[in-house]
Parts: C-alpha cells; structure tokens; sequence
C-alpha cells in the first residue's frame, strides 16, 4: 500500500466510532413539516434535506470524498425504523454504548440530547410498531419467543440492493432524471393509479437532484481546499477532485478516478437514504475496467495510481457504519456491512474476465487487510491456474477470508432455474452474504423475519413449550424424556417447522405492507431497471427481478444436536434421556448432580458428528 493510504487506514482503525445525530436530526424535521404528503414525497424531501444540511468533511490525504455522517466511522441514526433499543442502551439496558463487550460506539452529551428527542418524536410512529401491532397474535408471540427474530426490521430499511454501475457511469444520474422526467410527461392523471406513479417520478427527479447537489457540496469545498493549500502536488490533486465531483456523477464518467468517485456518492447516498444492509458494489472490475484502460492508454494514468486510488476507496468502505442493537451486534460483531464487492467470473462472450484492473483489486485487498468491502472472486472455469493461486495467496494474506470464492456456474444454473433470462445469467454478482443478483434490476431484499431452527428444536425437546415464557403455540405430546430415537425427533420436527415458516411468511409480507405505507425509496428504487418505467418503487413490485429467501439460522446447530442425541443417548447409551432432560432444564448449571451439567454439555459438544466433516 501506499504511504497515504497505509496513513488513512491506520487514522480510520484507531478511531472508535461514534453516534451521529445528524441525520436523525435533520429527517425527523423535514418528517414533522411534510405530514399528509404522500410517504414517497415525504421521504424523498427528506432524504434532500439530510444531504443538504449535514456535515460534510475531506481527510488531509483523501482522494474519494464522500461522508455518511459527520466523522469517519461514526454511525447515522434512523429513528423511523425503531426507536425503544436505542432509548433503552442509552440508559444502559443491556450494556451502555460505550461498554458493549464489541462494537462499542462513543456518544456526545449534545447527540445523546438531540436522539432523546427524536425518539420521543417517534415513539408509536415507526414501521416496527405498526408491524407489530399488525401482526396475528400467534406472530408476535413467536417473535417474543424467538423462533421468529426481528432480524433486519429495528435497524434501517431494505436492503441487498445492487445497481448497474455499468449503465450509472454510461448516462450519469442526469440520465435517471431526464428518463423520469419523460415518463412525467407520458402520465395522464386521468387513468387510476396515475396519482401514485406521478409521485414517485416526481421523488425519483428530487432525490437524484440532491444526490448531484451533495457532490457539487464536495466540489465546493475542494475549490476552496485548493486555494488555500501550498502544497502544489495537493493543489493539484485537490483541483482534480473537485471536477470529479463537479461532473460525475451527474454526467457521464470520463476517467478511471471520476468513475471511483460516482460509484462511491452513489452507494454512500444509498447508505443514507435507508441504512439498508447490504448495499452491495457489483462486479467492480469489470464496469471500472474500460475507464483504467483508456487511462493507461492516454497515459494520465499508471497503475500504481490506479491502486492507490482503489485502496483509498477502500479507505472509504470502511468509513461507514451501522448501529446495531446489541441483540444484533452480538451475532454480526465487527461493524459488518456485508457491502460485496465481485471480481472476476465471465464476459458475455463466455471468456474469462479477468483483467487488470482484477488484479488491481486483489493486490488492494491484500494490501489494506480491511473488513470491508467483502471481496468475492467468482471462480470460473476458463481463469488461469496463476491466476486462482495468486488468489489464493491473498485469502492466506488477508487472513481475514478474501476473497470469498463462488463458483460461477454453479450460481448461473441456479438463476436459470428461477427464470433469470440466459442474457443476464453471466452478469450475475454476489450482494450482501453469499444471495447471487442480477446488477440494476433485482429486488433481493433482506427482510424482517429470521426463522430460527434450532429454537425450534428447543420447542421440541420441550413438548413445544419454550422454557424461558412458558408459551406453546404448538404443543407435542413428546419430549426429550419419551423420544425413542434421532430419526423420531427429525419426524416431529417436521409439522412445528412448517407451522412457524408458515408464520415466518406471514410476517415477511406484513412487513412488506408496512413499508409501503411508511418507507418507499425513490433513490435507491430509481437505480433498478423497470422501476421508473412502471411507476413503481421496489417494494411494490418495480424491478425486472423479485425474489426472497426468509432468512434461516440455526440449521446447522440443529443437525448437531440432533446427531448428538442420537450418538450419545440412543446409540452409545453414554447419556440417559432424563439426565440430558435435567441438563437442559438447569441449563447445564447443576453441579450437583452426576453426571454434572458442564460433563453433560462437553460429552454433547465434543462427542457428537458434526456438520462440515463429510459424515452423510
């Protein structure tokens, strides 16, 4: 790495990230002055006015500029999705901010002051109340009980976006607005339905102007930096900056640096719009190639340039944030983003894609040794043996599990089997965890409902009764002391399962319901193909591509444990039924009995198959 970005990255890590109120601030005002309007209008006015008002700030040695909230690594507030987590860790339940055992964030005694009246705003208004008072009964309480968890729901809106960064760095936002401005003038208010999509077109034109006016915001101040900086190499730097953000990405990306620099305001922009997870950067090497190329050709350009400038956008991946509530951050710890970024795979052609800029990538990643984005090599069977082990190496270097590697026609035969058309079927790029999407024209959006598995279990074990609340919504005639064998509890599991997938889907299209009415996004909805040619935003139906998975958890804990008990209890007799009964009752507490709790938890922990070890 580069001395400058080596000095970025080390600043950026030694800042324990803090809670911004800005963004709080400034939406919960504009919210207060628009009620009545249509939500679309409302939110997009909104999203103008938080760009438009909050902190901007440039690094001394930043070459991407472009801020979420008002200090690198600080965390932006978004009260409109949930607010009691954020009132109660502020009065310290379960743990203050700041004394989080992970992802622990500072607060200013003035921020803490501006959210407490956020919330108090907000108290009864947000999506995750009105969802809940929504739900059956039967939800809510599989929610309260955890076989269903909120997941995604308290943290921000949808999220597992990718746009065409290809196509956005062709036309430029100016090319959304005027496609919009078109369809504008097609509508005949007359038809029914009319009133809504004029709406959204109309937000779709606002919130694509306020991205352009955040950049000019940065070109502004760049301006000013470079008159008063000395320092003639920076001058100059800084001179440059300034048009990238004066041009792009309003208009059509022209060098390698510009394109950077439109792809960074646009996944930042998305980022503040809805603090949605997984905002994810698509096949990077591939859409930025052409710019590199033509670059190095014209020679403004070399490639020491070009990877110092893409480990300064790496710089700024890590530079944004989410809060959590605890109940989140304990599982996803690290400050995760799950911002993807793909290499590699092949071109339409069905050649290997691989190229320099490829490259470029994998040294930066090795490089940076950074969290984020998540780098992910789709393997295709036409790349090179060197290079798949230089790759290698980088994993091994990283330490850190980049790049992920997915196999590329595994996941196109997939996508076919879903209907994805053959055209799009190379294109395809990892968002978010591991969910394969189409670039600018998928809704994969991670939703609110977890199903979790190995609760389930627990319910099992129990007769169907969850220990912690005494609720049964399903209630078994068996449990743990009358089962007979593994291959029996697998059989009763079958009829609790449906029942809470069946409520798993319930929630998940309540959920959606109620983001229509409170959290349709014009800017993140007018990145995606179809959208604005139907008048539709995302969560009503406009992309070319729909699809949802209820996430799944504890699958794999459930497979182990089950295997445990049919190894230890019905086949080696290494454990009675009414001991594992006794240790799971007294949560492997009692040391008073024989054999002791911890003796029972170690024998199912270390003396059980385990996924993973190619034990059919």
């Amino acid at each position: 790495m580069s001395k400058r970005t080596k000095t970025l990255r080390d600043e950026l890590l030694d800042k324990t990230p803090e809670i911004c109120s800005e963004r709080a601030t400034i939406f919960t005002e504009s919210m207060k002055e628009t009620v009545g309007e249509p939500i679309t209008v409302r939110r997009a006015k909104a999203f103008s006015d938080v760009l438009s008002g909050m902190s901007i700030y440039i690094r001394e040695g930043d070459l991407i500029v472009g801020n979420q909230a008002r200090s690198p690594r600080a965390a932006p507030i978004f009260p409109e999705y949930s607010v009691e987590w954020i009132e109660e860790e502020l009065d310290g339940e379960p743990y203050y901010f700041e004394e989080r055992p992970n992802d622990v964030f500072t607060i200013a005694e003035d921020a803490e002051e501006q959210i407490r009246e956020v919330i108090e705003y907000w108290r009864g208004k947000t999506t995750l109340k009105n969802l809940r008072e929504l739900l059956p009964e039967e939800a809510n309480k599989a929610w309260d009980i955890g076989a269903i968890d909120e997941g995604w729901v308290s943290e921000g809106g949808f999220g597992n976006v990718l746009p065409d960064y290809e196509d956005l760095l062709s036309q430029g936002l100016k090319g959304i607005i005027e496609h919009a401005e078109d369809k504008l003038d097609e509508l005949d208010l007359r038809e029914p339905g009319s009133a809504k999509k004029k709406w959204f077109l109309e937000s779709v034109i606002k919130s694509n102007r306020a991205v352009i006016d955040f950049a000019h915001r940065f070109a502004n101040r760049l301006e000013e930096m470079a008159e008063e900086v000395k320092d003639p190499a920076r001058r100059k730097e800084l001179e440059e900056m300034q048009n990238n953000c004066r041009n792009a990405p309003e208009n059509p990306a022209e060098t390698f640096w510009e394109a950077l620099q439109a792809v960074w305001f646009i996944h930042l922009a998305i980022q503040i719009e809805s603090n949605g997870h997984a905002i994810s950067l698509g096949r990077f090497d591939q859409y930025l190639y052409p710019y590199y190329k033509k670059d190095i050709e014209k020679g403004r350009l070399t490639r020491e340039e070009a990877l110092e400038l893409v480990e300064a956008f790496f710089v700024k991946a890590n530079e944004v944030n989410k809060l959590r509530p605890w109940s989140g951050a304990k599982f996803f710890p690290g400050y995760h983003m799950a911002e993807n970024l793909a290499i590699g795979g092949q071109t339409k052609d069905g050649q290997d894609a691989v190229n320099e800029v490829t490259n470029v990538v994998l040294d930066a990643t090795r490089n940076m040794g950074l969290p984020k984005p998540s780098v992910s090599l789709k393997w295709f069977e036409g790349a090179s043996e060197e290079f798949m082990e230089e790759a290698l190496k980088v994993v091994q270097e990283h330490s850190g599990g980049m790049p992920a590697f997915y196999n590329d026609k595994g996941v196109t035969r997939m996508l076919k089997n879903m209907g994805v058309a053959e055209e799009d079927l190379y294109n395809w790029a990892p968002v978010g965890c591991i969910e394969a999407s189409i670039p600018g024209k998928w809704d994969f959006a991670a939703k609110g409902a977890w199903l979790n598995v190995a609760k389930i279990l627990e319910l099992i074990l129990n007769g169907g009764e969850d220990p912690e609340t005494g609720i049964n919504l399903r209630p078994i005639e068996k449990d743990i002391r009358t089962f007979e064998s593994g291959r029996e509890i697998l059989e009763t599991f079958k009829n609790p399962l449906k029942y809470y997938m069946d409520l798993q889907v319930i929630t998940e299209h309540m959920n959606d319901e109620v983001h229509i009415q409170h959290d349709i996004n014009a800017f993140r909805s007018s990145l995606i193909e179809d959208t604005i040619e139907r008048g539709k935003s995302l969560i009503e139906g406009g992309s070319v591509y729909s699809a949802d998975g209820g996430p799944t958890v504890g699958s794999m804990t459930a497979g182990d444990s089950i295997a445990a008990i049919e190894a230890l209890v019905f086949e080696d007799k290494k454990l009675t039924r009414d001991e594992l009964y006794h240790a799971l009752k007294t949560n492997f507490e009692d040391d008073g009995t024989y054999p002791t709790g911890e003796e029972v938890r170690q024998l199912l922990w270390n003396k059980g198959p385990k996924f993973g070890n190619d034990d059919d």
